[in-house]
């Protein structure tokens, strides 16, 4: 499943409430509201992040070209 949620801040606050009781996999950016969330003691125990591979590659590719 997809979704989309916008709120005015990109805060913690916010991440936690779209996020809550959520299991399974979520695919985010290196936030580290994300990574709180799938670590928290009690909530989300059944979280897994996977990471977004389209800023590693333009990583990769800033030292190829550098």
């Amino acid at each position: 499943m997809v979704a989309y949620r916008f709120e005015d801040s990109r805060g913690g606050e916010c991440v936690e409430r779209h996020l809550a009781g959520l299991t399974g996999i979520l695919q985010v950016d290196s936030y580290t509201t994300y990574t709180r969330l799938a670590k928290s003691a009690g909530a989300n125990e059944v979280v897994t992040l996977a990471a977004c591979f389209a800023r590693v590659r333009r990583r990769f590719y800033a030292l190829h070209v550098n």
